[in-house]
């Protein structure tokens, strides 16, 4: 049985509330932008892959599994949600390209799929809302073949974001809202309309050196967004200046330090 932490989180990403929040905040225009860049370049850092099958865990609407598809690659995306892989599987025939991609529910702590059978795994801001991310690790590096790649997106708890908002929390903390330090991060746990929530800031240091106990060769630590204070204001230009400061720091500095994004692509080298 799961903990109890773990069963809450998963009840309420298994209805649509937030997930309709996060559609709200993060899929605008000027964020497809942005992840069609981060895409063309991950096709390049996993052309040794091309053709071959990834797993988008956490797949939410399936944006990112049609941006695989689209760049070569065949994907299988994986959500906890009924609701979500509906929704997702509507999307994917709209984008056309539901014949490389298949959706189904699963759950990343305890995968349906044999050993060994992906190329690559995509966690793109979903370790974040999983309290036992060793456990998702530990399943994720189970059914991912010798010599396949991890891609990992996550919050980085040494960001500009996350030292402002440590700042903010110490003026205002939300209702109904905790915080607690683990050796993976900073947890903050809310309750939202449809129930309990954790949002993980990342120890960087802590997943990088609990990839390499697992086996794993680090290729590519880089930024990805360096900020996400856009979803925090409404007016159009100053939403417009932090896009073109992701935009800049992504092409151009790509250093992960003070990102709020990290993008972390490891190569499985040994067994787990």
């Amino acid at each position: 049985m799961q903990p109890v932490e773990t069963q809450e989180v998963e009840t309420t990403l298994g209805q649509s509330d937030v997930h309709d929040t996060w559609e709200d905040a993060y899929r605008t225009d000027a964020n497809e932008q942005f992840y069609e860049m981060a895409f063309d370049r991950l096709q390049q850092d996993l052309s040794r892959h091309a053709g071959g099958l990834i797993l988008d865990a956490g797949c939410g609407v399936g944006a990112h599994s049609a941006r695989l598809a689209e760049r070569g690659f065949r994907a299988l995306g994986i959500d906890v949600s009924d609701i979500v892989v509906a929704n997702a599987q509507e999307y994917l025939e709209k984008r056309g390209v539901n014949d490389r991609v298949e959706v189904r529910k699963d759950n990343l702590l305890d995968l349906s799929f044999e050993d060994q059978k992906f190329d690559a795994a995509l966690l793109w801001g979903v370790l974040m809302h999983v309290p036992d991310i060793v456990k998702a690790l530990s399943e994720i590096d189970r059914v991912l073949r010798m010599g396949g790649s991890l891609v990992i997106y996550e919050g980085n708890v040494n960001s500009l974001d996350a030292t402002l908002y440590r700042a903010l929390r110490l003026f205002r903390k939300p209702a109904g809202s905790s915080f607690r330090k683990t050796a993976a991060g900073l947890e903050s746990w809310q309750t939202t309309s449809a129930g309990r929530l954790m949002t993980r800031m990342m120890r960087i240091s802590w997943l990088l050196g609990h990839l390499q106990q697992m086996g794993y060769r680090i290729e590519v630590r880089t930024a990805g967004q360096f900020t996400e204070l856009y979803s925090s204001f409404s007016t159009p230009w100053i939403q417009n200046l932090f896009h073109r400061i992701n935009e800049f720091w992504f092409r151009v500095v790509k250093k992960p330090g003070f990102a709020f994004g990290n993008i972390i692509i490891a190569e499985k080298i040994a067994r787990g």
